[in-house]
């Protein structure tokens, strides 16, 4: 997800990329690239600990204290929460900033320790800081996880794009920017947001929001190496009044067709935007006619996975950056055809407020959201996202402590599901990775 608050204000860059257009009809170099954020200065290796002896004491205590008023937050079957008409099937989905919620409604409860280890959860496998993570695996098997701009409040300033690598999903460590800095063509008030990343006929794209702007923007950016350094494009791919939609942030961009399709939205509806074949502007004489619309108000972060001949699309909704009252939450749907209709478990169009709750905060975890897909070798599928602890919603004074996550997604009858509906919910949540 791009950020709904920008996560803090980066200064012009007076280094602005050397421009260079990427190459001509882009082709993805596999289907299976997924995006992942993962960030942290002082990242490092986590002991796989086992506290089989008292699993079941904490999922009893967690779904305990998140049973609020009757209501099981925790244990509930995704999709049918009903907490002020807020269920993924029933009522509107609240715009960003509105406080209520899954996550908002526990604001009493006493902070959690930060983490809940459920058996072999790993969680957070990125740190100190990752939000809106996008995941692609080079061809050595490495995987290369991208994040917001964030200043990791580590005295090195705004970190532009940050990315981490990782051999196996979990242990992930610094790799470097995106960005020495902002490009003299975006506005000095946005912020370098959400970046989606594939690899394409041997060439690492970013597509990234700038955002935080009245006119916000997708730009892109490419290079040889996953660590870069990156060539930008040295001007928008587009911006909102270009092409007529509301709030053009979180770029995701499907290769599923002839030519690529950018997936893009901020609580104005989620939208897909054909763009040329090389992938550097909006396909046809008029930008405005291009948008179709794919999901309805209240959703941003799109992204979409291409299973079993359905399309899933992964969608946030609520606050993602409110401190201790964000209530950011992930919904899906699923479709035949990449432009939808797409609908939820119940039946209801996506374009009409559907869409089932599949992850929402817990007594740990607050604000989950912007999820990306990634597939490890045994074809298991895994959700990266981020979420702060509730013990420590902020980094210091700084940013919303949005740290790197992963669970894996389980399939029911066709829809996913992540363990309980919370985060670090499912054990064993080790990615088997093999060959690296």
């Amino acid at each position: 997800m791009a950020t709904a608050v920008p996560p803090s204000a980066a200064a012009p860059s007076d280094d602005p990329s050397n421009s260079r257009p990427p190459p001509v009809g882009l082709r993805p170099a596999s289907l299976r690239t997924a995006a992942t954020r993962r960030g942290g200065s002082g990242a490092r290796p986590r002991s796989r600990r086992r506290r089989r002896g008292i699993h079941g004491l904490l999922v009893a205590l967690t779904a305990a204290a998140l049973t609020i008023g009757g209501t099981a937050v925790a244990g509930a079957v995704p999709g049918t929460l009903d907490l002020g008409g807020l269920s993924g099937s029933a009522g509107s989905v609240p715009q960003s900033g509105d406080p209520t919620g899954p996550t908002g409604s526990l604001g009493s409860l006493a902070p959690g320790s930060g983490r809940v280890d459920f058996g072999a959860g790993v969680n957070p496998v990125v740190l100190p800081i990752a939000a809106d993570p996008s995941v692609v695996r080079a061809p050595d098997g490495t995987f290369y996880l991208y994040a917001t701009s964030d200043d990791w409040q580590d005295g090195g300033g705004m970190h532009h794009l940050p990315i981490f690598r990782s051999t196996n999903l979990v242990d992930w460590t610094t790799a470097g920017n995106v960005f020495p800095g902002k490009q003299e063509w975006v506005d000095p008030a946005g912020g370098l947001w959400a970046p989606d990343v594939h690899l394409v006929d041997g060439t690492y794209v970013v597509y990234y929001s700038v955002g935080g702007t009245a006119d916000p923007c997708i730009g892109m950016a490419t290079a040889a190496s996953p660590t870069g350094p990156f060539t930008d494009l040295d001007r928008p791919v587009f911006c909102s009044s270009e092409v007529g939609v509301p709030g053009t942030i979180d770029p995701y961009v499907s290769y599923d067709g002839p030519t690529p399709t950018v997936f893009v939205g901020n609580f104005g509806g989620i939208y897909a935007i054909p763009l040329t074949p090389d992938g550097t502007a909006v396909a046809g004489d008029d930008p405005k006619a291009a948008p179709v619309r794919v999901a309805g108000n209240g959703y941003e972060a799109p992204f979409i996975q291409h299973k079993n001949g359905f399309y899933y699309l992964y969608v946030s909704a609520g606050n993602c950056c409110n401190g201790a009252a964000s209530d950011y939450r992930v919904y899906a749907g699923r479709s035949q055809n990449l432009l939808g209709p797409y609908i939820d478990s119940a039946g209801t169009p996506m374009l009409d407020g559907g869409g089932d709750l599949i992850l929402s905060g817990n007594v740990s975890w607050l604000g989950p959201g912007h999820i990306t897909v990634v597939t490890d070798d045994t074809g298991a599928d895994w959700a990266m996202y981020h979420a702060a602890p509730r013990a420590a919603p902020r980094l210091g004074a700084g940013p919303q402590n949005r740290q790197g996550m992963i669970d894996k997604i389980s399939w029911v009858g066709g829809w996913p599901r992540i363990g309980d509906g919370t985060p670090s919910s499912t054990a064993p949540a080790v990615p088997h990775i093999g060959g690296v």
